[in-house]
Protein backbone atom coordinates (compact mmCIF):
# COMPACT_ATOMS: atom_id res chain seq x y z
CA UNK A 1 0.00 0.00 0.00
CA UNK A 2 2.82 2.29 0.70
CA UNK A 3 4.80 1.24 -2.22
CA UNK A 4 1.33 1.99 -4.35
CA UNK A 5 1.58 5.57 -2.76
CA UNK A 6 5.11 6.04 -3.19
CA UNK A 7 4.52 5.37 -7.38
CA UNK A 8 1.58 7.36 -7.71
CA UNK A 9 3.58 10.19 -6.09
CA UNK A 10 7.02 9.49 -8.40
CA UNK A 11 4.36 9.40 -11.63
CA UNK A 12 2.19 12.52 -10.68
CA UNK A 13 6.29 14.56 -10.07
CA UNK A 14 7.46 12.88 -12.83
CA UNK A 15 4.48 14.74 -14.80
CA UNK A 16 4.49 17.98 -13.43
CA UNK A 17 8.34 17.49 -14.35
CA UNK A 18 7.52 17.02 -17.92
CA UNK A 19 4.82 19.65 -18.18
CA UNK A 20 6.99 22.27 -17.10
CA UNK A 21 9.72 21.09 -19.31
CA UNK A 22 7.18 21.23 -22.00
CA UNK A 23 6.35 25.21 -20.62
CA UNK A 24 9.71 25.67 -20.50
CA UNK A 25 10.26 24.37 -24.21
CA UNK A 26 7.47 26.34 -25.28
CA UNK A 27 8.13 29.28 -23.78
CA UNK A 28 12.06 29.59 -25.50
CA UNK A 29 10.02 28.95 -28.68
CA UNK A 30 7.79 31.59 -27.85
CA UNK A 31 10.60 33.92 -26.92
CA UNK A 32 12.50 32.71 -30.43
CA UNK A 33 9.08 33.21 -32.63
CA UNK A 34 8.91 36.99 -30.77
CA UNK A 35 12.24 37.57 -32.11
CA UNK A 36 12.10 36.42 -35.38
CA UNK A 37 8.90 38.53 -35.83
CA UNK A 38 10.49 41.62 -34.22
CA UNK A 39 13.09 40.92 -36.66
CA UNK A 40 10.71 40.81 -39.66
CA UNK A 41 9.01 43.85 -38.43
CA UNK A 42 12.22 45.13 -38.89
CA UNK A 43 13.35 43.84 -41.95
CA UNK A 44 10.03 45.30 -43.44
CA UNK A 45 10.36 48.36 -41.86
CA UNK A 46 13.94 48.61 -44.05
CA UNK A 47 12.40 47.26 -46.84
CA UNK A 48 9.08 49.83 -46.99
CA UNK A 49 11.83 52.76 -46.46
CA UNK A 50 13.59 51.68 -49.28
CA UNK A 51 10.52 51.12 -51.70
CA UNK A 52 9.82 54.47 -50.26
CA UNK A 53 13.01 55.79 -51.73
CA UNK A 54 12.94 53.93 -54.92
CA UNK A 55 9.65 55.26 -55.79
CA UNK A 56 11.10 58.88 -54.89
CA UNK A 57 13.92 58.11 -57.18
CA UNK A 58 11.21 56.76 -59.61
CA UNK A 59 9.25 59.55 -60.13
CA UNK A 60 12.61 62.15 -60.12
CA UNK A 61 13.83 59.91 -62.83
CA UNK A 62 10.32 59.89 -64.41
CA UNK A 63 10.30 63.81 -64.54
CA UNK A 64 14.29 64.39 -66.02
CA UNK A 65 12.66 61.74 -68.75
CA UNK A 66 9.62 64.18 -69.33
CA UNK A 67 11.45 66.95 -69.48
CA UNK A 68 14.84 65.76 -71.36
CA UNK A 69 12.17 64.33 -74.10
CA UNK A 70 10.26 67.46 -74.22
CA UNK A 71 13.57 69.62 -74.62
CA UNK A 72 14.23 66.98 -77.39
CA UNK A 73 11.58 67.84 -78.99
CA UNK A 74 11.29 71.68 -78.53
CA UNK A 75 15.00 71.12 -80.42
CA UNK A 76 13.77 68.81 -82.83
CA UNK A 77 10.75 71.14 -83.50
CA UNK A 78 13.35 74.14 -83.80
CA UNK A 79 15.28 72.55 -86.26
CA UNK A 80 12.62 71.72 -88.09
CA UNK A 81 11.33 75.11 -88.29
CA UNK A 82 15.11 76.33 -89.23
CA UNK A 83 15.16 73.88 -91.93
CA UNK A 84 12.12 75.23 -93.28
CA UNK A 85 13.20 78.55 -92.96
CA UNK A 86 16.85 78.07 -94.85
CA UNK A 87 14.76 76.41 -97.57
CA UNK A 88 12.01 79.24 -97.87
CA UNK A 89 15.62 81.78 -97.97
CA UNK A 90 15.92 80.22 -101.47
CA UNK A 91 12.94 80.54 -103.10
CA UNK A 92 12.32 83.62 -104.94
CA UNK A 93 9.48 85.00 -103.24
CA UNK A 94 10.40 88.50 -102.86
CA UNK A 95 9.51 91.69 -104.58
CA UNK A 96 13.22 92.25 -106.61
CA UNK A 97 13.28 95.63 -105.33
CA UNK A 98 13.92 97.95 -102.18
CA UNK A 99 11.70 100.97 -102.64
CA UNK A 100 8.46 101.91 -104.21
CA UNK A 101 8.16 100.54 -108.05
CA UNK A 102 4.71 100.09 -110.67
CA UNK A 103 3.82 97.09 -111.94
CA UNK A 104 2.91 96.93 -116.03
CA UNK A 105 0.59 94.81 -116.32
CA UNK A 106 0.59 94.97 -119.74
CA UNK A 107 4.13 93.62 -120.77
CA UNK A 108 3.91 89.90 -119.41
CA UNK A 109 5.97 88.25 -122.22
CA UNK A 110 9.70 88.39 -123.80
CA UNK A 111 10.28 86.17 -126.43
CA UNK A 112 7.12 84.50 -125.68
CA UNK A 113 8.47 83.97 -121.93
CA UNK A 114 6.50 85.38 -119.06
CA UNK A 115 8.29 88.36 -117.39
CA UNK A 116 7.18 91.00 -115.17
CA UNK A 117 8.18 94.55 -115.74
CA UNK A 118 8.65 97.26 -113.40
CA UNK A 119 9.14 100.51 -113.37
CA UNK A 120 10.90 101.83 -110.26
CA UNK A 121 11.50 105.40 -108.57
CA UNK A 122 14.66 106.99 -108.83
CA UNK A 123 17.44 105.51 -106.56
CA UNK A 124 16.20 102.31 -105.73
CA UNK A 125 17.68 99.06 -105.36
CA UNK A 126 16.89 96.59 -107.48
CA UNK A 127 17.85 93.31 -105.33
CA UNK A 128 17.67 89.31 -105.45
CA UNK A 129 14.85 88.03 -104.50
CA UNK A 130 16.24 84.80 -102.53
CA UNK A 131 19.67 83.22 -101.11
CA UNK A 132 21.84 82.03 -104.24
CA UNK A 133 24.51 81.88 -106.36
CA UNK A 134 25.13 84.36 -109.44
CA UNK A 135 24.63 82.21 -112.78
CA UNK A 136 25.96 84.81 -115.09
CA UNK A 137 26.08 88.55 -116.34
CA UNK A 138 25.41 89.47 -119.32
CA UNK A 139 25.44 92.20 -121.45
CA UNK A 140 26.20 96.05 -121.01
CA UNK A 141 24.48 99.41 -120.03
CA UNK A 142 23.83 99.93 -123.73
CA UNK A 143 22.46 97.13 -124.72
CA UNK A 144 20.75 95.73 -121.18
CA UNK A 145 22.77 93.83 -118.94
CA UNK A 146 20.97 90.45 -117.58
CA UNK A 147 21.82 88.87 -113.72
CA UNK A 148 21.16 85.41 -113.28
CA UNK A 149 20.57 83.68 -109.99
CA UNK A 150 20.84 80.31 -109.45
CA UNK A 151 18.96 79.17 -106.46
CA UNK A 152 20.36 75.85 -106.11
CA UNK A 153 17.04 74.27 -105.80
CA UNK A 154 14.97 74.31 -109.65
CA UNK A 155 14.62 77.98 -109.19
CA UNK A 156 16.68 80.54 -110.95
CA UNK A 157 15.50 84.36 -111.21
CA UNK A 158 16.54 86.54 -114.10
CA UNK A 159 17.09 90.59 -113.69
CA UNK A 160 17.16 92.60 -116.73
CA UNK A 161 18.17 96.31 -116.78
CA UNK A 162 20.10 99.19 -118.33
CA UNK A 163 21.96 99.88 -115.54
CA UNK A 164 25.44 98.10 -114.48
CA UNK A 165 25.29 94.91 -112.37
CA UNK A 166 26.81 95.68 -108.56
CA UNK A 167 27.79 91.76 -108.84
CA UNK A 168 29.78 89.64 -110.50
CA UNK A 169 29.47 85.76 -111.72
CA UNK A 170 30.11 83.42 -109.15
CA UNK A 171 29.55 85.73 -106.12
CA UNK A 172 26.63 84.59 -103.30
CA UNK A 173 24.07 87.01 -102.69
CA UNK A 174 20.96 87.06 -100.01
CA UNK A 175 17.50 88.65 -100.82
CA UNK A 176 19.44 92.08 -99.54
CA UNK A 177 22.36 91.97 -102.43
CA UNK A 178 21.55 94.63 -104.85
CA UNK A 179 22.33 94.11 -108.21
CA UNK A 180 21.65 97.54 -109.24
CA UNK A 181 21.30 100.93 -108.54
CA UNK A 182 18.54 102.60 -109.97
CA UNK A 183 19.40 105.64 -112.06
CA UNK A 184 16.78 108.45 -113.33
CA UNK A 185 17.84 107.84 -116.86
CA UNK A 186 17.24 103.47 -116.47
CA UNK A 187 14.32 103.05 -114.03
CA UNK A 188 13.00 99.77 -115.82
CA UNK A 189 13.67 96.43 -114.43
CA UNK A 190 12.66 93.06 -116.29
CA UNK A 191 12.04 90.02 -113.92
CA UNK A 192 12.17 86.37 -114.98
CA UNK A 193 11.83 83.22 -113.14
CA UNK A 194 12.68 80.02 -114.23
CA UNK A 195 11.68 76.59 -112.01
CA UNK A 196 13.01 73.05 -113.35
CA UNK A 197 13.72 74.56 -116.92
CA UNK A 198 10.25 75.88 -117.33
CA UNK A 199 9.62 79.75 -117.36
CA UNK A 200 7.00 80.74 -114.96
CA UNK A 201 4.73 83.65 -114.30
CA UNK A 202 6.62 85.58 -111.70
CA UNK A 203 3.59 87.34 -109.87
CA UNK A 204 1.83 84.25 -109.38
CA UNK A 205 4.84 83.16 -107.28
CA UNK A 206 5.31 86.32 -105.61
CA UNK A 207 0.91 86.33 -104.49
CA UNK A 208 1.49 82.83 -103.70
CA UNK A 209 3.68 83.08 -101.00
CA UNK A 210 2.22 86.38 -99.73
Amino acid sequence: MKATKTLKKQTVTLLLITEFAGCVVLYGNLGDARNRIQSLTSQIGEITLQNSELKNEKELLLEKVSILSETINMKVQREKEQEEEIRQSYIPTRLPFQGTASYNGQEKELDGNPIAKFYNANGISIVATANGTVASVEGNRWTGVTVTVDHGNGYISIYKSNVESKVSEGERVTNETVLFQISAQNKELGYQIIENGAYIEPIELIESYG
